[in-house]
C-alpha cells in the first residue's frame, strides 16, 4: 500500500460559476488605501474600468474528467491520494515533514508539490527521504490547514474549501498564547456549520501536538480505502 500526499495552494474559486476580472486595479479616490469591502461607495464607478466575463460552462470540466480517471487508476493500484491545502504560510511543508516522519515506516509515501513558483518546498520534502515531484492532479481525500494566526473567522471569509474538505487541521496551536483572541470553539462551530462531516484536529507541526490523532486519521482512511 502506498500513499501520496499532495499539497496545493488555497483557492476560493466557485467551480460552477466562474468570473474572470482584470487584475489591473485602477487607483482612484475610492480604492486608494482601501479594500473591496470598505470601497462599496465607489465600486459602481470603479467597476467601469473592468471587463467581467461570465462563464456558463465550467473551465475545470476537462480537468475534472482527467482527475476522475486518475482516481479510478489510483483505486485499482491501491494508492491513497490526500490533497493538502492551505493559504501560504499556514504550515503545509512543516506539517508534511512531521506527518512523513510518523508514517514513513508504515506506508510507502510520495509527495506531489503544486508550488509553481519554486522547488524550495519540494527540496525540503526530499530531505525527509521520500520522493517529491511537482504536479497537479485529483485526490482521494481533501485536507485543509488553517493556522491560528489567520484567525478563527477564516471559514466565514473563504467557505468553499472548508465546505468540501474531509478534514481540517488547525495548525500553529503553540501560538495560542500570543493570538489569545483565537476562539477554538468558534472556529470549530463555523467549520461544522459549513461541513458537518468534517474531522477537525488542533495541532502544532512545530511541537507535534495533536499529530497522533492526525496520523491515526490517515491510518484509518488508508485502511478503509484499501478494503
Amino acid at each position: 500500500m502506498q500513499i501520496i500526499l499532495y499539497r496545493d495552494f488555497f483557492s476560493n474559486v466557485n467551480r460552477s460559476e466562474i468570473y474572470l476580472v482584470s487584475l489591473d486595479i485602477p487607483e482612484n479616490k475610492y480604492t486608494k488605501g482601501k479594500t473591496y469591502s470598505d470601497s462599496e461607495e465607489g465600486m459602481g464607478e470603479t467597476m467601469k474600468e473592468f471587463k467581467v466575463i461570465e462563464v456558463k460552462r465550467s473551465i475545470f470540466e476537462d480537468n475534472d474528467a482527467d482527475a476522475n480517471r486518475l482516481r479510478e487508476e489510483l483505486k485499482e493500484e491501491g494508492t491513497f491520494l490526500l490533497n493538502l491545502m492551505s493559504s501560504p504560510g499556514a504550515g503545509k511543508t512543516t506539517t508534511l515533514k512531521r506527518t512523513i516522519a510518523m508514517l514513513k515506516d508504515e506506508l510507502k509515501i510520495g509527495v506531489m508539490e503544486a508550488d509553481i513558483d519554486s522547488d524550495v518546498d519540494a527540496q525540503a520534502i526530499t530531505e525527509t527521504g521520500v520522493r517529491a515531484i511537482q504536479i497537479h492532479t485529483g485526490s482521494t481525500k481533501n485536507a485543509m490547514i488553517l493556522s491560528v494566526p489567520e484567525g478563527d473567522d477564516k471559514p466565514l471569509k473563504y467557505p468553499l474549501m472548508f465546505s468540501i474538505c474531509d478534514v481540517v487541521l488547525i495548525n500553529k496551536c503553540d501560538t495560542l498564547s500570543v493570538f489569545d483572541d483565537f476562539d477554538k470553539d468558534a472556529v470549530k462551530e463555523r467549520i461544522l456549520k459549513l461541513n458537518p462531516k468534517a474531522e477537525i484536529f488542533f495541532v502544532s507541526a512545530k511541537t507535534g501536538e495533536g499529530f497522533e490523532d492526525w496520523a491515526n486519521w490517515i491510518r484509518r482512511e488508508v485502511k478503509t480505502y484499501q478494503a
